[in-house]
């Protein structure tokens, strides 16, 4: 029977993981290896590589280790006879020979060898050099093969000589002149070449100390999605949403600003609102690629009266996000009414749900409805002046039989007062930028997919679109239009009533739900006190309910997620002790759940793993832990994202070499939370990762 323990080992670091072994075992005893540098796998083609250990008693080991897997790092150590010959610590290291002889060694490890009350009087603990014995059988066996092949080889070479003499010769020809190298070296080539590694090398060690080896898998062959999207010849800059995961920790307990006031809407997130590293990342998203932060909406349904259309902003109207956009009212009659969501057409992901609490409510519309009826004179009309630049404009509306056609068009939002309200001043352009060829397209967005609108339902020209939102039903349902400018805009959109359709009723209107520009979004959804589990629904979170979470959530996203940001919820893995196996399927269930949403299966999203803080008391304590301790989850994470190719930001480990000259209470806002400094260093750390992938 064999026992082969598991181990990833960082030949720069320290195995913390406890490896016990039992005195006097034979052929039954192996350690596999996974041999790596900062987070990644050495690559052990054409090396070899030995152990070299120490006894209690002071007698030696020197002998070979088996490579399985080379390019993965992979290798297999027996534990011999010999080695577990006498109880007590095994000092042990690895030892890496390279073909150009050179020599790297891991760092020192020790195997507990646990005594045995079985007594195999025959194992006399001794030196073991199976290594050099083994070296010392292959040159005898190579010396007495030399000798039969030299003579051959010394007439078939005196002939190659001369041969290969004059392909130098004009070899040399071809290379060229040494002293034109852009070196320093200037006579000898190897040298010129080797100046030019040691450089490289340099670029490759500083960029080792910047990782500091906290980071996993940061490359772009981890993050095939982002990557596409910056390289792409049609780059991405709609429908991009950011699904942030996490629990207590990642909406913000602790940050700066935190209070410990009464829950806004549930369980999951305080009120009044986060500065957790997960909305420093989202701040600084927002800003580097000018997105628009919230939607343009209308009413929240708590108000069914229309307020003064001469001053209206919102002003009144209390929201989770309250917007004040720079929009003003031209023209028209206007009411506001509470009117949940309609019919079963439209995508509930365009809504907000409040079962998340505030921190997933920007970018999306409400059940509130804004009436836009023309005046007397037959007008109506507002404008509203883009805080950013973006390409797309999603408009949510109610559809029926009374429907009116509505113009969307693009102006100078340099018009001062005056000149908005004259007639005929919507007649320029309608791009304010130049207009893409086959721009602008029109859609309907059903499902997370979006359908081209037939030509029969809209008009376009110089001065805009024009869509005829009837519908020969007399069931009112939601519907979202999507207009593609075909490239970034920020200028004043007109909204406008355009007419009716033939077979309307009387007095067509508008029925606007809001407006949302490009759709792009970075979702904080963590949760206080779940488990993986409690995330899946599978088991209790320790507020006490049990909810399919991420079902639920992904009704609130209207596209696949272009990236995950899971933080591990790892201090409650570790309270409930979940099982290491299940910890990391359930991982597995979660990421296959936000790829597959509006996805064929195929990879649709990119995913970057995040550590915490631990418990203070267990983590740098010393407190005795539990059975399942908090290295083994922090080591089964790091294994998950080293097998799976996904990038991970150990923000636990770089706290741990911090604490080497810090205060590690620093750290912490409580014996779990992280601190304010502690959340600012880790959406740092997010915003430094992100900004190289995106």
């Amino acid at each position: 029977m064999e026992i082969i323990r598991e181990i990833i080992f960082d030949i720069d670091k320290n195995i913390y993981t406890k490896i016990d072994a039992k005195q006097n075992d034979v052929n039954s005893r192996f350690i596999r290896f996974t041999l790596t540098n900062s987070g990644l796998a050495l690559n052990l083609t054409g090396h070899t590589v030995k152990i070299f250990a120490v006894k209690a008693d002071s007698t030696l080991i020197f002998n070979n280790v088996t490579i399985e897997n080379a390019v993965n790092g992979k290798v297999l150590v027996e534990l011999t006879s010999q080695a577990l010959a006498v109880a007590g610590d095994l000092a042990c290291e690895l030892a890496i020979y390279g073909a150009d002889n050179s020599i790297l060694s891991s760092k020192q490890f020790t195997i507990n060898v646990i005594q045995s009350i079985r007594n195999d009087s025959a194992i006399e603990s001794s030196n073991e050099f199976t290594a050099l014995t083994d070296g010392i059988t292959k040159l005898n066996q190579w010396d007495s093969q030399f000798q039969q092949k030299y003579d051959g080889l010394n007439t078939q070479y005196a002939q190659q000589l001369t041969k290969n003499t004059n392909d130098i010769l004009s070899t040399s020809n071809k290379i060229g002149i040494l002293t034109n190298l852009n070196t320093q070296n200037k006579t000898d080539l190897v040298g010129a070449i080797n100046e030019n590694v040691a450089s490289l090398n340099d670029i490759v060690l500083q960029t080792a100390k910047i990782n500091d080896g906290h980071l996993v898998n940061i490359k772009t062959s981890s993050f095939p999605v982002l990557t596409a999207n910056r390289r792409g010849a049609t780059k991405k800059k709609s429908n991009i949403q950011i699904l942030c995961l996490g629990d207590s920790h990642g909406w913000g307990q602790g940050a700066s600003g935190y209070d410990n006031g009464d829950a806004y809407f549930n369980v999951h997130q305080q009120y009044p609102y986060s500065n957790g590293f997960f909305d420093i990342l989202r701040k600084h998203i927002e800003e580097k690629l000018d997105w628009y932060k919230n939607s343009l909406i209308f009413t929240t349904g708590l108000q069914n009266t229309a307020p003064d259309t001469s001053t209206f902003n919102f002003e009144g109207i209390e929201s989770i996000n309250r917007i004040n956009h720079n929009w003003k009212i031209i023209s028209g009659v206007y009411g506001y009414w509470n009117t949940p969501k309609l019919g079963t057409s439209i995508d509930d992901w365009f809504f907000s749900l409040n079962e998340f609490g505030y921190e997933t409510a920007r970018q999306k519309l409400y059940d509130g409805v804004m009436s836009m009826a023309r005046d007397t004179n037959e007008k109506a009309e507002f404008v509203l002046d883009m805080e950013n630049h973006a390409q797309r404009v999603y408009i949510g509306l109610c559809r029926d039989s009374s429907s009116a056609k509505m113009k969307i068009s693009l102006r100078d939002n340099n018009m001062g007062a005056l000149e908005q309200n004259l007639e005929g001043y919507s007649s320029k352009s309608n791009y304010f930028y130049g207009q893409p060829s086959g721009y602008p397209l029109v859609y309907t967005v059903q499902n997370g997919i979006h359908t081209p609108l037939p030509t029969s339902e809209y008009t376009i020209d110089n001065t805009g679109i024009v869509i005829d939102t009837y519908s020969n039903t007399t069931t009112s349902f939601d519907c979202i239009y999507c207009i593609d400018f075909g490239s970034k805009q920020k200028a004043r959109l007109v909204v406008q009533i355009a007419g009716q359709n033939a077979n309307a009723t009387a007095n067509a209107a508008l029925a606007l739900r809001g407006i949302i520009f490009d759709a792009n979004n970075i979702i904080n959804a963590s949760m206080g006190g779940h488990t993986t589990g409690a995330w899946l629904g599978t088991e209790a979170s320790f507020s006490g309910e049990t909810n399919p979470h991420i079902d639920t959530l992904l009704q609130s996203i209207p596209f696949t997620p272009t990236l995950a940001i899971i933080q591990a919820p790892i201090v409650n893995e570790y309270l409930n002790q979940t099982p290491l196996a299940t910890f990391t399927s359930n991982l597995t269930t979660v990421i296959n759940k936000l790829n597959n949403h509006k996805s064929d299966g195929s990879k649709k999203m990119d995913v970057l793993f995040l550590t915490t803080l631990g418990n203070k008391a267990k983590e740098y304590l010393g407190e005795a832990q539990s059975a399942i301790k908090y290295e083994n989850y922090f080591n089964a994470l790091k294994n998950y994202c080293v097998t799976n190719n996904y990038g991970l930001i150990d923000c636990d480990s770089y706290f741990k070499n911090l604490a080497k000259n810090m205060d590690y209470e620093l750290f912490y806002d409580d014996d779990n939370h992280p601190s304010a400094y502690a959340n600012d260093v880790i959406g740092k750390e997010l915003i430094r990762t992100i900004d190289m992938l995106i």
